[in-house]
C-alpha cells in the first residue's frame, strides 16, 4: 500500500471519529441545509419519507411536555384522568401512543405534518439563502478595499449562522406555531384543518398571534446557529489542513525514498565497474 493511500486511510479515521461525534449535534440543522445544496426529486422524495417516520415521536413529544402533575401507571390512573381527579393523560410514550390511537384514530399521530413539512422545507430554503448572502456580503467587505471593514475570518462563519438562524426562524415561525398547536390537540379539536387554524388565529389573537414565544426562540437560536456554522466551517478547514500536511509528509517520505534507491544504485554500479 502507497504512503499516500496511508495517509488518506489515517484522515479517515481521524474524520470519521471527529464527525461521528458532532453529527448528532448538527444534523438537525445541516440536514436542511445540505438538502437545499443538493436538491432533486430522490432527496426530496427521502426528506418526506424521513419527515412521515418521524412525525409521530414529535406528536407524542409535544403531548408529554405539555401535561402537568406527578406520573401515575396503570390502567386505575386513566380513570381517574377521565374523572378529572388526575391532571396527567399520558403515563409514558407508548401509552401515548396507544391513548392517541385510540381516541383519534392513526392519523392522530401525523397531526400536524402538513405545516411541518411546510416549516422544515422553507427553513433549509431561508437559511441556505441567507447563508450565502452573508458570505458573499463578508467577502465583498473583507477583499482588502478598506482594512478597518475587515472583519475576523474566524468570526465570519460564527456571525453567518447568527443571521440565517434568526431570519430563518422568523419567517417561518407561524409553520412552528401552526405544527405545535396541532400536534397538542386531542380528542377534543379546536382546529379543523391548516386553513381553519389560520383564520382562527388572525381572527382571535390577531397577527401577533402567529409569533407568540417568538424572541424566547430568536435568543436561542442566535447562539446555537452562531456556533453550530462556526464549527462547521473551522472543522472543514482543520481537515483540509489535516490532509494537505499528511499528504505532504507522505510524499515527502517517496521522494526520500526514491532518492535513497537511485543514489544505491549508482554507488552499485560504480563498485561493478
Amino acid at each position: 500500500m502507497s504512503d499516500q493511500a496511508v495517509a488518506s486511510k489515517q484522515l479517515s479515521a481521524i474524520a470519521t471519529g471527529i464527525c461521528g461525534g458532532v453529527a448528532g449535534a448538527v444534523s438537525r440543522y445541516f440536514k436542511h441545509f445540505e438538502f437545499v445544496c443538493k436538491f432533486n426529486y430522490t432527496s426530496l422524495f427521502f426528506h418526506q419519507l424521513s419527515r412521515l417516520v418521524a412525525s409521530p415521536l414529535d406528536v407524542v413529544k409535544i403531548r408529554l411536555q405539555l401535561q402537568t402533575g406527578r406520573p401515575s401507571f396503570g390502567f386505575a390512573a386513566t380513570q381517574l384522568f377521565q374523572q378529572k381527579i388526575l391532571d396527567r393523560k399520558y403515563n409514558g410514550m407508548l401509552h401515548a401512543v396507544s391513548m392517541i390511537i385510540r381516541e383519534e384514530g392513526i392519523r392522530g399521530l401525523w397531526k400536524g405534518n402538513l405545516s411541518a413539512e411546510y416549516l422544515y422545507l422553507s427553513y433549509g430554503t431561508v437559511q441556505f439563502l441567507t447563508y450565502q448572502q452573508m458570505q458573499i456580503l463578508f467577502s465583498s467587505i473583507g477583499d482588502g478595499r478598506d482594512d478597518k471593514l475587515i472583519f475576523n475570518k474566524t468570526l465570519q462563519p460564527f456571525l453567518s449562522g447568527a443571521v440565517c438562524g434568526a431570519t430563518a426562524t422568523v419567517t417561518t415561525y407561524p409553520f412552528d406555531l401552526l405544527r405545535t398547536r396541532f400536534a397538542a390537540q386531542g380528542e377534543k379539536k379546536i382546529y379543523s384543518g391548516l386553513t381553519h387554524a389560520i383564520k382562527q388565529i388572525y381572527n382571535q389573537e390577531g397577527i401577533g398571534g402567529f409569533y407568540r414565544g417568538i424572541s424566547a426562540s430568536v435568543l436561542q437560536i442566535i447562539p446555537y446557529m452562531g456556533l453550530m456554522f462556526g464549527s462547521y466551517e473551522i472543522s472543514k478547514k482543520s481537515f483540509r489542513l489535516l490532509e494537505v500536511s499528511l499528504l505532504l509528509s507522505a510524499n515527502s517520505r517517496v521522494i526520500d525514498t526514491s532518492i535513497i534507491i537511485k543514489v544505491g544504485d549508482k554507488f552499485n554500479f560504480y563498485i561493478t565497474e
